[in-house]
C-alpha cells in the first residue's frame, strides 16, 4: 500500500497525471506468503475520514509496453478529504482496496501541515505492493520523499535470510512465553500422528471443531499457521494476539493434551464459534490471485523454514517446485532475480548511499517480514527507525490512547524528518524563484 505527500498546490486535473512532488509513504500488507495464505488487518482502528468526495477517472492498464491489451481501461478511483488543507501540503493514500478509515498517520498529521489528503487506488494485478521507497528511487522528479514502513525491500533472492519470515514468529512466541512455544512446536508431529491413525482425520475433525471434514492433516495445520503467523505479524497493543493465545494455551485445565492446549489457541484467537472454517486463510479470493500471480512474476519472495529455529515443521522455499507451480497456475516464470536488479538490493547500503536521498524505513522489530526489511540507518536522509516491541503496519495506524510511549516517539520522528524534507524543498523552490525574478529584471 502506498501513500504520498505532495509540496505542490496544483489543481485536481494535475494530480490526476501526477505532475507533482509528491512523498510516498508505504504499508506491506500484502501478508499472504508462499506458504500460508492471506492475512488481512487485525487493528480494527478507524480515524477520522471526515469532508470526503469520491471521484474517478478512466486509466489506461499498463504503461510499460505497447502491446494491445496494455490499452485496456479501468475506473482508476481516487478520494480526497479536504478537512485540513490550507493551499500547500497535499498527502495521498493508495489504494483505496483497502480501509480508508484505518489509515491514521495521515489525518492525525495533516492538521499540523494543513494538507489535502488523496487516497489513490494502486492497481498492480488487484493487489497493492510495497511501492514507496521504489517510487521515490524510480521517479525522485515525482515523489520527494518516502516513508516505507514495513517493506521487505530485502526479502528477495538471498539478500535477506531464507528463514527470517518464520524465525521472526518463533521468536514473537519464545518471547511471549517458553511453554507456549513448546506446545506449538510439538503439536505438528501430535497432528500428523494422530491423522495416522484409523478415523484420524475424523478426531482431528471433531476435536477442532472444523466446518468441514479434513482430508488430510496439512488442512489443519497450515490453517494452524496460518493463524500464528498472523498473530505474530499484527502483534500489536491494546489486545496483543500472541500473548492472548499463548494465555489460552498456558491457561488451559491442569491435564490437557497438546492439542486440547492448542485448541484453547484458536477459540481465544477466533471467538467461540459453532465451527471453524480451516480454509479461511487460503481461499482464493480476487485479490488473493492477484496477489499470488505477482509473486510468481516479479516479487518472488522465498518464504521458508528449516525447522531448527523456529516453532514450525521443515519446509524449505523450492523454487522448482514454485516454478512449477506458477506455470501451471498462471502459465508464467518466476523472475526471482529480477527486483534486486531493478531497484538494487545485493549490497544495498552501497547502493543506497550512492543515489538515494528523502527515506524512511520503518520496522517493527516484531514484524516478521521486518528480516527483509533495512533496518541500519544508510545515510542522514535514507534513515532507519526501528522499535523492539512494534509490528507490522503499527505507525500508521490511527493514534489511540492506548499507544504505549516509544509508539508515540516513533510518530513523532517520523513526522520531524518529513517536515525537514518539506521545508528543505521549499527553501530551494525560494531560491529558485528568486533567481528566475532576477533574471526576468
Amino acid at each position: 500500500m502506498l501513500r504520498f505527500i505532495t509540496t505542490n498546490t496544483q489543481t485536481n486535473s494535475v494530480l490526476l497525471c501526477l505532475s507533482l512532488w509528491v512523498l510516498f509513504l508505504s504499508i506491506c500488507i500484502f501478508g499472504t506468503t508462499p506458504r500460508f495464505g492471506a492475512i488481512g488487518r487485525k487493528y480494527g482502528r478507524s480515524a477520522n475520514i471526515q469532508m470526503t468526495t469520491k471521484h474517478s477517472f478512466i486509466h489506461k492498464l499498463y504503461h510499460f509496453n505497447y502491446r494491445p491489451e496494455s490499452y485496456e481501461t479501468f475506473q482508476q478511483k481516487y478520494v480526497i478529504n479536504f478537512k485540513y488543507w490550507g493551499g500547500a501540503t497535499v498527502r495521498a493514500e493508495a489504494s483505496i482496496d483497502g480501509d480508508v478509515a484505518g489509515i491514521g498517520f495521515l489525518s492525525d498529521s495533516a492538521p499540523q501541515f494543513k494538507a489535502l489528503i488523496v487516497f489513490m487506488e494502486v492497481n498492480v494485478k488487484n493487489r497493492t505492493i510495497l511501492l514507496a521507497s521504489w517510487f521515490r528511487l524510480k521517479y525522485p522528479h515525482i515523489a520527494h520523499g518516502a516513508l516505507a514502513s514495513s517493506a521487505p525491500v530485502l526479502y528477495f533472492d538471498d539478500a535477506a535470510p531464507e528463514y527470517g519470515y518464520l524465525s521472526i514468529v518463533s521468536k514473537d512466541y519464545r518471547e511471549t512465553s517458553k511453554s507456549c512455544y513448546d506446545v506449538i512446536k510439538q503439536s505438528w508431529s501430535v497432528i500428523d500422528s494422530v491423522a495416522s491413525e484409523e478415523n484420524g482425520l475424523a478426531i482431528l475433525s471433531q476435536k477442532f471443531k472444523t466446518c468441514s471434514p479434513l482430508n488430510k492433516s496439512f488442512e489443519l495445520k497450515d490453517y494452524l499457521g496460518s493463524i500464528y503467523t498472523e498473530s505474530a505479524q499484527y502483534d500489536a497493543p491494546p489486545k496483543y494476539p500472541a500473548t492472548l493465545i499463548c494465555n489460552a494455551i498456558d491457561g488451559a485445565p491442569r491435564g490437557s493434551d497438546i492439542l486440547s492446549r492448542v485448541q484453547s489457541g484458536v477459540v481465544a484467537y477466533k471467538g467461540e464459534r459453532n465451527c471453524y472454517d480451516t480454509g479461511e486463510f487460503s481461499r482464493p479470493t480476487e485479490t488473493d490471485q492477484g496477489w499470488r500471480w505477482q509473486t510468481c512474476s516479479e516479487m518472488v519472495i522465498p518464504i521458508g523454514d528449516d525447522g531448527k529455529d523456529t516453532m514450525f515443521q521443515a519446509s524449505p522455499f523450492d523454487l522448482k517446485n514454485f516454478s512449477r507451480s506458477c506455470r501451471s497456475r498462471y502459465n508464467v516464470e518466476p523472475r526471482p532475480h529480477w527486483i534486486l536488479n531493478e531497484f538494487g538490493g545485493k549490497d544495498i547500503k552501497l547502493v543506497l548511499r550512492q543515489f538515494a536521498s528523502n527515506i524512511i524505513y520503518s520496522n517493527g522489530l516484531r514484524d516478521p517480514y521486518s528480516s527483509g526489511g533495512v533496518l541500519e540507518s544508510i545515510s542522514d536522509n535514507v534513515v532507519a527507525i526501528t522499535t523492539d516491541k512494534g509490528s507490522h503496519f503499527l505507525d500508521l495506524l490511527p493514534a489511540s490512547s492506548d499507544d504505549p510511549k516509544w509508539l508515540v516517539e516513533q510518530r513523532e520522528a517520523e513526522i520531524q524528518i518529513i517536515k525537514t524534507w518539506i521545508d528543505e524543498y521549499n527553501v530551494l523552490r525560494m531560491i529558485q524563484t528568486s533567481k528566475a525574478h532576477r533574471w526576468a529584471r
